[in-house]
């Protein structure tokens, strides 16, 4: 699915941004080289765990909404000197640690996928202590507690390279966290990822370790704090709600389980309205543990009332619902919520619009919509949405 310029002017017209992020959003497509062709996946498009579209628009420090999925946009990189463009052999900001005399770091020049220069990690030993690094203090924390890093590396032979960064508390030592595993040969290639920041850390550094053995060159080093959100009123949290950039052939903000014999998902043209997310089935599906559509959100508030409502249509002989599941950080469903009471799951073929208030905990991590059938049957789903009342 491609950025364009339709695309940016529909997200303009319904409110989901603003002209000026509209204008920015342009500007980077007309840019980009691959503006006519769909963008790669990214793991820093929410709310989809499955979804990713990550857009050029990723450099302009914004949020947006963008093909029906909120995109992130981070900030100032925490990293100096992040592609060893400054100084001479000897990179300024890098603290080479060369704890045991058998590795060699400096600024090498040439083909870089940034700049002219990159920084160049080569190491014969074979020997895993104690281990060399290049190192940098990034400063305290951002107060988002989310970082977005990112570097680009190419490697021959290296065995056992790691990124790591390490969280200090008080100036002694927290913890420390392994971002990447950088592949053992491979030509330069992106790696990124998004990773928590622990609650007691004030201060932070980054490590980009010597491998055992082998050469690891590495550019454009980017640790970047991901801002937190501000929800407004009537700011819905799904996704593509309404069914209407679903394709069945291709990853979506929606996902469903693989369907047992007798179990089909589909998504059908229901006049008046345009697509809905359809669920029939001609077995019993109460047994089983999980039919329906699901989309997965984890940027939501927390402590406050919101709104879950759906259209629903069930000719089902038992239960059609959208529930919504708070997720804490084992995974495990800590709180459910029901669209539907059990004393009104009825069966008709009438649209009705339900709505009710669900109350997120704050241990939660991750929150789950889903449109469920636990029946013999069909039904529908239209106008999913989670969202601050608009009366706020």
């Amino acid at each position: 699915m491609a950025l364009d310029d339709d695309r940016v002017d529909r997200l303009l017209r319904e409110g989901r941004i603003t002209r000026e992020e509209a204008e920015r959003l342009r500007a980077a497509w007309l840019r980009s080289p691959e503006a006519n062709v769909p963008l790669p996946r990214s793991p820093w498009l929410r709310p989809s765990r499955v979804a990713g579209v990550a857009a050029t628009a990723a450099v302009l420090g914004a949020t947006a909404f963008v093909a029906g999925r909120l995109l992130v946009l981070h900030g100032a990189n925490l990293v100096r000197n992040a592609g060893f463009e400054e100084g001479g052999d000897v990179p300024r900001d890098w603290i080479a640690q060369n704890l045991s005399g058998d590795a060699r770091f400096f600024a090498a020049v040439g083909e870089a996928p940034q700049g002219k220069r990159y920084g160049h990690i080569e190491k014969t030993s074979g020997r895993s202590f104690p281990i060399d690094s290049w190192t940098q203090d990034l400063g305290p924390v951002p107060a988002s507690r989310r970082l977005a890093v990112s570097l680009w590396t190419r490697t021959r032979d290296a065995q056992r390279a790691v990124v790591d960064l390490q969280y200090y508390a008080a100036a002694r030592l927290l913890s420390r966290r392994s971002v990447f595993e950088i592949p053992t040969t491979a030509p330069w290639t992106r790696l990124e990822c998004e990773v928590p920041v622990p609650d007691a850390a004030t201060s932070m550094s980054l490590s980009i370790q010597a491998p055992d053995s082998g050469i690891v060159d590495v550019d454009d080093v980017r640790v970047e704090a991901i801002p937190e959100f501000r929800f407004r009123p009537g700011e819905g949290l799904v996704a593509d709600g309404g069914f209407e950039e679903i394709d069945l052939a291709s990853h979506s903000c929606w996902e469903h389980p693989r369907p047992p014999d007798g179990v089909e998902y589909l998504i059908e043209v229901a006049p008046p309205r345009r697509h809905v997310a359809s669920i029939r089935s001609s077995i019993d599906t109460s047994t089983l543990a999980f039919v329906g559509w699901v989309q997965s959100i984890d940027r939501f508030p927390t402590e406050t009332d919101l709104e879950l409502l759906a259209d629903v249509r069930s000719s089902a002989s038992g239960v059609a619902n959208v529930e919504c599941i708070a997720i804490d950080a084992n995974h495990r469903p800590i709180a459910t919520r029901e669209l539907i009471p059990s004393s009104d799951q009825i069966r008709t073929l009438d649209w009705r619009r339900w709505t009710t208030t669900v109350r997120i905990p704050a241990a939660a991590r991750a929150v789950e919509v889903r449109c469920v059938l636990r029946a013999q049957g069909l039904a529908s789903f239209d106008g999913v949405s989670l969202r601050l009342p608009a009366s706020r």
